[in-house]
């Protein structure tokens, strides 16, 4: 898997079923993935409102740039190419916007939102299966914005179309956002904290961590983060299985102190395909909080996991 952040400032091929994904009314995303043909999907995972990093820059008097962070994710059989398909618009407050945060600024904003990790800007290119991109793409709005609408249509296949909307809630005075506190880092032979829960760990190629010798469903890799209670989290992972064995249900589940176990997501999967699992919870009041990842009725499976991500406010970890 070759993995990598992305400015959204590209043109897709693909066509969506006209769902629509939309944040809460504060103006955090809820990150619902929308499921396109062929296994692509797109989900909105963060909303956050910029004056600019320098004079230089600055989106003008009057105004900010808002900027919406997206995941695209290739689970189906092919390739998938970035041409000329996809169009995007956005309206504030019900009137149509023109003014895109240029390529320059966008990329000097990008490089302060993730530890100062510069975004790639592709015009062009292809996703292999399996493939995951992130990226922002923003615009430049009134200062006193309500309400963001971004809107992907598909003219050459007709109207379908998704629609996210976002509410400015208590993002208007610039910052308050919905960040990735952490990501999965496994590289041979570090596994990045994770441990095996009666069961052993391998660290594949390209971020991949293998899970094997289970004898029991909740026997598998585990790792303790530093949560705070009442700070709302949002957790994902994908996960994998080859044995021709299925459907099979696969979960997040956080333990709190040791026991009170909470399943955070489930998701049934097929052999030969990678699944996304996504939840949002929030911490209840205890001393220590581990995630892991289990199954339901295959103790015995072996399974591949990467890119365990967790995303909430600034200094939520």
């Amino acid at each position: 898997m070759a993995k990598r952040a992305v400015a959204l400032l590209l043109m897709l091929t693909f066509v969506l079923s006209g769902v629509m994904a939309s944040a809460r009314a504060d103006g955090t995303v809820l990150n619902v993935p929308v499921r396109c043909r062929e296994g692509v999907t797109i989900t909105p995972l963060s909303i956050r409102v910029s004056d600019g990093i320098s004079s230089k820059n600055s989106p003008g008097n009057g105004k900010v740039y808002v900027i919406v962070a997206f995941r695209l994710t290739n689970n189906g059989p092919g390739r998938y190419s970035f041409l000329t398909g996809l169009n995007l618009s956005a309206k504030q407050d019900g009137k149509n916007l023109d003014r895109i945060i240029p390529y320059n600024v966008m990329l000097e904003i990008a490089a302060t939102s993730k530890a100062g990790q510069n975004y790639d800007i592709l015009p062009a290119g292809e996703m292999a299966p399996g493939e995951t991109y992130e990226g922002e793409i923003g615009w430049i709005v009134d200062k006193n914005w309500k309400t963001l609408e971004i809107t992907y249509s598909y003219e050459e296949f007709g109207s379908a179309s998704a629609v996210f909307t976002f509410r400015s809630g208590s993002l208007t005075g610039g910052g308050s956002d919905l960040t990735t506190l952490y990501r999965s880092d496994f590289n041979r032979p570090n596994t990045d904290g994770w441990y095996g829960h009666m069961c052993s760990l391998s660290v594949m190629d390209q971020g991949v961590l293998f899970v094997s010798g289970r004898t029991l469903d909740w026997n598998g890799p585990r790792r303790g983060f530093k949560l705070k209670p009442g700070v709302e989290y949002t957790v994902s992972v994908n996960v994998y299985y080859s044995r021709h064995v299925g459907p099979v249900t696969f979960m997040i589940t956080l333990e709190q102190d040791g026991a009170n176990w909470r399943n955070l997501a489930a998701g049934k999967t097929t052999w030969g395909k990678w699944v996304t699992l996504e939840a949002t919870f929030t911490p209840e009041p205890y001393g220590s909080y581990t995630l892991y990842v289990e199954t339901m009725n295959a103790p015995d499976l072996d399974f591949f996991i990467r890119d365990f991500t967790i995303r909430g406010p600034k200094g939520g970890l």
